[in-house]
């Protein structure tokens, strides 16, 4: 599945250790380009698959949706195999200030 959007919001690290060893899974949020009910998404990527780039791009994320149950409760993952930069981020850089220039030329 492919979701396209903005990446709004990327949550801090968070490291473990299962039966299969050590793991990091990191969360981030995209908010859905559409013009009418976008929805934010939460995605985790797990042990560094896919570099999460900077809040504000946009981006197409190739998903997987994952349930499981678990004494008698689902739980649901959304974790994303590949992502494709499709807009950066464009932080504007402001003219460099002018100091006033000061002449000698008076009118009078």
């Amino acid at each position: 599945m492919e979701v396209k959007g903005k990446i709004t919001h990327v949550l801090e690290q968070v490291k473990g250790t299962s039966a299969k060893g050590d793991w990091t899974k990191q969360t981030f949020v995209i908010l859905e380009d559409k013009e009418q009910y976008p929805k934010s998404i939460a995605i985790d990527v797990f042990n560094e698959k896919v570099n999460i780039p900077a809040i504000g791009t946009k981006v197409n994320a190739f998903i997987n949706i994952d349930s499981r149950e678990y004494e008698g409760r689902w739980f649901t993952n959304i974790g994303v195999w590949k992502m494709d930069i499709v807009g950066e981020v464009k932080h504007e850089t402001p003219p460099p200030a002018t100091e006033p220039l000061e002449t000698d030329d008076l009118p009078f």
